[in-house]
């Protein structure tokens, strides 16, 4: 009967770690969630009561209980929880909404990205994300929605925003307005009265996806400085402007801030303008880089730094026990163990210790790995090389991201040894197994599953994850087949899903369930599909590394157009070496005589690029 108790547990954390679907939760569950956020909060702020009463406050959290129910989901639990943290009015304090159960739940959202006045609390429309545009202008005024004044739709949500000030709440809500008003509303046809040019009218405006509303601006993100920082100079050189919308990294701060001053020490500018107006956050680090061109002192943003002891964080497993399942079964709990799962996996994985792992699975050459070395840390000169792009074709980049999996575990096993035997410890290996391993179709060899069951002291844990383990997934020890046989089947399966469409230009999709960037291009694949309808098109949807049950699903959900198959892992191994499919996902475009003419397709939310592209080959 406990074994019975074990594997049913096993089976539901392994549920949550490899489907992430919306959960419902009891009320005990839940009481004890608050709990715990109450506690961790009270540890690590500095002054929590500045601008609340702790009575008012504890007195808050028992009526927050007394709404509490069996079979709540996340979202719900929100709506009770997060006017509690609000109150704190810090702003770095602060509850996001459950980005996932939405993403789950489907729900029609509110089609615009707005911006949100603080002084007056007026709504301006921003962006349209509706696929086909709505007929309300971008720049109306939001006067009502559903006949809920605007201003009393605002005044409920910054209930809901962290924030001392106003102006902060009105600039965070700018960015989850959509989002918050289906959670507090729960509507998904919206009777919206505008203002646009002095001229008030009303129009009847269907929901959108959340694929469709979070999808990434294609123009921004090919953009340098577009997205989260610009410089501009006023027309008579005189002055520059530095605007500055997050203090995030995507890769060209630094060369943007280089490239800054030097634009301004060349054009010989005296005054400079730094634009941090409704300012996203973001990390400080970024700040001390600016901040050396213009600091009239030197800084440095910190005095010390403090290593944490070699037994810290097994004296947080020993503080913070979980011995048994009942205790894993809380958001908090899994939360608890996601996050030590991440730190252990990371801790120490430096590039030398990488490449010694790669180099005992016997997979590359001495050459190919010091290669990976210069790739690895940060070479320009290798990432462009030759070699390596050939090094590419030949393994294909899926191959390089099956080999970091399994050295994230091995490298997670070594730091968890030091840990004193637990079902904590169990358990932070068993996800790491599962969302390394499991989660991208993959198996550990006998030696992988040798070096785990070391580590795991539950015979209980290890039986259900070998039970649970896909046994047709590849191995890194499985034989490579000879040329003949690898030419042979290549030329089956090409056969099978590409040659049979001779004749016509094929628009191939590499995509897997699991890839949220796949799911956000669907809409506009289907836009794409409608606008060849009538054409010599096919659309070819290639799902890999995925389930079958979830493949179903998606298809029918999401109403995929055009030609579907699931590939076998066999399958996708052959093709995406024949077609250099890296990840996920991949678009190709293939003539009407079965050449490849494009291994990296524009994709369908281009729009006008992707249809240029296809009437070339019509």
């Amino acid at each position: 009967m406990k074994k019975t108790i074990l594997l049913f547990v096993g089976l539901l954390w392994l549920q949550i770690l490899v489907h992430s679907q919306v959960t419902l939760y009891t009320k005990h569950e839940l009481s004890e969630d608050l709990d715990s956020l109450y506690s961790i909060i009270q540890n690590v702020h500095l002054n929590m009561f500045e601008n609340v009463q702790k009575d008012e406050f504890e007195e808050n959290i028992r009526k927050a209980k007394s709404q509490l129910n069996d079979s709540m989901n996340r979202i719900e639990f929100y709506k009770i929880v997060a006017p509690l943290v609000v109150s704190i009015q810090d702003g770095h304090t602060s509850l996001i909404y459950p980005r996932e159960d939405l993403y789950f739940l489907g729900p029609k959202l509110f089609p615009y990205i707005v911006n949100v006045n603080w002084h007056d609390t007026s709504v301006i429309i921003k962006e349209d994300r509706a696929f086909a545009k709505t007929e309300i202008p971008i720049g109306s005024r939001i006067i009502s929605i559903n006949n809920i004044p605007i201003k009393y739709i605002i005044a409920n949500m910054y209930n809901f925003i962290s924030g001392e000030k106003t102006f902060f709440k009105a600039s965070n809500l700018q960015n989850s307005f959509t989002s918050l008003y289906y959670i507090l509303y729960s509507q998904t046809e919206f009777n919206i009265e505008y203002e646009f040019n002095g001229k008030k009218q009303t129009s009847i405006i269907e929901g959108i996806s959340y694929d469709q509303r979070y999808q990434t601006n294609t123009a921004q993100q090919n953009s340098v400085d577009s997205r989260y920082f610009s410089l501009s100079i006023l027309p008579d050189s005189s002055i520059a402007i530095l605007k500055i919308n997050y203090f995030l990294d995507d890769g060209h701060w630094a060369t943007f801030v280089d490239s800054t001053f030097n634009v301004i020490k060349n054009l010989k500018i005296k005054d400079l303008i730094i634009d941090i107006r409704n300012n996203g956050g973001g990390f400080s680090v970024l700040g001390d880089y600016l901040l050396q061109y213009i600091s009239a002192v030197n800084f440095r943003q910190f005095g010390k730094v403090v290593t944490l002891p070699p037994d810290f964080y097994n004296d947080l497993l020993n503080e913070y026990e979980i011995n048994s399942f009942k205790d894993c079964q809380t958001r908090y709990a899994i939360d608890y163990i996601s996050n030590l799962v991440t730190v252990f996996e990371e801790n120490d994985a430096n590039v030398d210790k990488r490449i010694n792992f790669y180099g005992t699975l016997n997979q590359f050459s001495s050459n190919e790995l010091e290669l990976l070395i210069q790739v690895y840390n940060g070479s320009d000169e290798a990432i462009n090389s030759k070699e390596y792009k050939q090094f590419r074709q030949h393994y294909g980049g899926l191959k390089i991201m099956e080999l970091s999996c399994r050295f994230n575990v091995h490298n997670l096993l070594q730091n968890v040894s030091k840990l004193n035997p637990c079902l904590g410890r169990d358990l932070i290996v068993s996800q790491s197994v599962a969302q390394n391993y499991f989660r991208n179709n993959h198996t550990p060899t006998q030696a992988e599953w040798d070096e785990i069951a070391k580590v795991i002291s539950n015979k209980s844990v290890i039986e259900y994850l070998k039970e649970y383990s896909n046994e047709s997934a590849t191995t890194p020890d499985q034989k490579i087949p000879d040329t003949s046989t690898i030419k042979t089947s290549t030329d089956q399966v090409k056969a099978k899903y590409i040659d049979k469409y001779l004749g016509k230009v094929v628009y191939i999709d590499f995509y897997a369930t699991w890839c949220s960037p796949c799911r956000s291009e669907i809409p506009h694949a289907k836009a794409l599909y409608a606008e060849f309808k009538s054409e010599d098109v096919v659309f070819l949807n290639l799902c890999a590394q995925s389930k079958k049950e979830d493949w179903e699903k998606l298809i029918k959900q999401k109403g995929i157009e055009g030609e579907n198959y699931l590939l076998s892992n066999e399958e996708f191994n052959l093709l995406s070496k024949l077609y250099n499919v890296n990840g996920f996902p991949t678009y190709l475009l293939i003539d009407r005589t079965g050449q490849l003419v494009n291994s990296e397709a524009p994709r369908p939310s281009t729009k006008q690029a992707i249809i240029n592209e296809i009437n070339k080959l019509l």
